[in-house]
C-alpha cells in the first residue's frame, strides 16, 4: 500500500477519534509517512515522440501496447474506458468510438468519441489483431485478456500490457512505454512519470532502434 493511502486511512480514524474527543491523547506521537511529489508533466518534442513511438513499434510483443497508445493520445479516452472497449463499441465507417459505462469513470464520462485519421488506423489494426485473437462477436472486446502465452480470453479484457517481452530490458522499456502513456493527457502529449522506473529520455536512449 502506498503511503498516501495509509495517510487516508490515517487521517479517517483521526476524525473518528477527535469526534469522541479522545485524538488529543495519542496525536502528540502521530506523523504522517512522508509522500514523494510526483513529477511535473511537460509536452512531447515532436522528435521524442517520434522516437517513442518507432521504439515501441519495433517489437511484435508490443503491438498490442503501441496500438493502445496509438488511440489513447488521439483520444480523450482514459485506460480503463480503452481497454473495456467492445467490437461493438468501434465504428470505423462513421469515423467513432463509444466509450461506455463499464470504463467509465462516472456517468458523465459516457460519450462518443471522434476518430482522426491517426486514431482511426491505429483502431483498424487493432480490430484485426482482435480477430486473430478470437475477439469476433460484438461483445468481444477489442484488447482480449492474455491467459498465457500465445492464448487469449475474448470475453475478458486485458488488464494491463506491462508485462510484456521477454528478458528484463524488453519488460523495463515495455513497462516505461506504456506507464509513460498511460500517465498521458491525450489532447496535450504531455506525460507524468509515476511508476516508471526510467525517465522518458533514458527510455528513449535505451535501445539502439533509430527513429
Amino acid at each position: 500500500m502506498r503511503p498516501s493511502a495509509i495517510n487516508k486511512e490515517t487521517s479517517i480514524l483521526q476524525q473518528l477519534f477527535k469526534r469522541i474527543g479522545r485524538w488529543s491523547e495519542i496525536g502528540h506521537d502521530y506523523q504522517p509517512l512522508p509522500v514523494s511529489r510526483e513529477s511535473i508533466g511537460r509536452v512531447l518534442t515532436d522528435v521524442e515522440r517520434a522516437r517513442l513511438f518507432a521504439v515501441a513499434s519495433s517489437n511484435a510483443n508490443w503491438r498490442g501496447a503501441y496500438l493502445f497508445a496509438i488511440i489513447s493520445i488521439n483520444t480523450s479516452g482514459g485506460p480503463k474506458e480503452l481497454l473495456t472497449l467492445r467490437l461493438k463499441d468501434v465504428d470505423v465507417e462513421n469515423r467513432k468510438i463509444r466509450i461506455q459505462a463499464e470504463g467509465a469513470k462516472n456517468v458523465h464520462r459516457v460519450r462518443v468519441i471522434p476518430l482522426n485519421d491517426e486514431g482511426l488506423a491505429a483502431l483498424i489494426e487493432a480490430k484485426q489483431r482482435a480477430a486473430a485473437l478470437g475477439s469476433v462477436a460484438p461483445d468481444h472486446y477489442l484488447f482480449p485478456a492474455r491467459k498465457k502465452r500465445n492464448s487469449y480470453d475474448p470475453v475478458h479484457h486485458q488488464k494491463s500490457f506491462t508485462k510484456l517481452g521477454k528478458g528484463s530490458r524488453n519488460r523495463r522499456i515495455c513497462r516505461g512505454f506504456v506507464c509513460t502513456i498511460c500517465a498521458t493527457r491525450p489532447s496535450q502529449n504531455c506525460w507524468r512519470i509515476r511508476k516508471c522506473q526510467k525517465k522518458p529520455q533514458k527510455l528513449l536512449r535505451g535501445t539502439s532502434h533509430t527513429a
